[in-house]
C-alpha cells in the first residue's frame, strides 16, 4: 500500500489516499466537512492529483442516489403532511450541486418511495 496525504483548507486534513488493489486508488479516514464548509469533491480529486495519484476529471464517474417520494392516502400520516414533506424533499439541493460534481460525470441511480 501506498500512502499519501492531502489537506483541504487551511491545515485540516480530509482524507489518506491509498492504492486498494491493481493501482485501484481509494479515499481512506475521508473526514467530514464541517457545518459551515461547502464540500468541493472535484477540488479534493484535484488534491489527490497533486499528491502523485494521477486523476483527470474526464476518467472519473461519480454514482449518486435519489429518492422520489410520493405522497399516498395510506394509514399513517395526514396526506396534507406527505404532500408538505414531499414539496420540501422536491425543493431541496441536488447532491450533484451540494458537493460540486459535473452533472456529465454522473450515474444517478433513482428509487421511489411511498409514504
Amino acid at each position: 500500500m501506498i500512502g499519501a496525504e492531502f489537506t483541504g483548507h487551511g491545515s485540516q486534513q480530509y482524507a489518506t489516499m491509498k492504492v486498494v488493489s491493481n493501482g485501484f486508488p481509494g479515499l481512506e479516514n475521508l473526514k467530514d466537512f464541517g457545518f459551515v464548509e461547502e464540500p468541493d469533491v472535484p477540488a479534493l480529486l484535484e488534491a489527490c492529483g497533486q499528491s502523485g495519484f494521477e486523476f483527470d476529471m474526464m476518467d472519473t464517474s461519480f454514482f449518486v442516489s435519489r429518492e422520489t417520494l410520493i405522497a399516498t392516502a395510506r394509514p399513517g400520516m395526514a396526506l396534507w403532511r406527505e404532500r408538505v414533506f414531499v414539496s420540501m424533499s422536491r425543493n431541496a439541493v441536488k447532491a450533484t450541486d451540494f458537493f460540486r460534481v459535473p452533472v456529465n460525470r454522473v450515474v444517478e441511480l433513482g428509487t421511489q418511495v411511498e409514504l
